[in-house]
């Protein structure tokens, strides 16, 4: 393995396999939290050999790959390549047996357009009690009975990190960080 790069929520791993798990991949596979998969399409070495991912790269949201490989699908390509196969997967590994995912879901954090507020959007219908603290453990903002989305304003308080606490009769407790510039 010659490389590894978190993209679009997955880890990619790259270098010279031919398998991860065991599922058959061509230089780069990615692992989605449950099992191993390759990614479709074939990346060929000029002497027909299997290709090495040498590289990876991600910028403006795509992933650019780089190694000994002439072509790709057919095709050919100069040993730079960018991926532009959306979510397509090929094989993927077996990996025991599939457990439900018993994580609560998520806390959507995001800025709003106004300095130093946040939009905090539930995983379902409230009510719901929100409190932020500082990195001093201390209690900075505090809202009830909040419904989605809610403006979560930090203004007036110093930049730093804060943590947002947000619970639901019924509900693990859903953290989320903030980082105030």
């Amino acid at each position: 393995m010659l490389d590894l790069e978190w993209w679009q929520g997955q880890l990619l791993a790259s270098g010279r396999i031919s398998q991860a798990g065991d599922a058959d991949c061509t230089g780069i596979a990615k692992w989605d939290g449950h099992r191993w998969c390759s990614f479709a399409g074939v990346l060929q070495h000029a002497s027909g050999i299997a290709s090495r991912i040498t590289d990876m790269a991600i910028w403006r949201d795509s992933l650019y790959i780089c190694g000994d490989f002439s072509t790709s699908d057919d095709e050919p390509v100069r040993q730079v390549a960018q991926w532009i196969g959306g979510d397509a997967t090929g094989d993927c590994s077996t990996v025991g047996i599939l457990e439900a995912d018993h994580r609560p879901p998520d806390l959507v954090v995001t800025p709003a357009p106004v300095d130093g507020a946040w939009m905090v959007r539930f995983p379902h219908p409230g009510p719901w009690q929100v409190a932020t603290y500082n990195t001093a453990g201390q209690q900075v903002g505090a809202w009830f009975n909040a419904a989605s989305p809610l403006v979560l304003d930090l203004s007036a308080q110093p930049p730093g990190m804060y943590l947002v606490r947000a619970s639901a009769p019924g509900v693990e407790v859903l953290h989320a960080k903030v980082v105030r510039p």
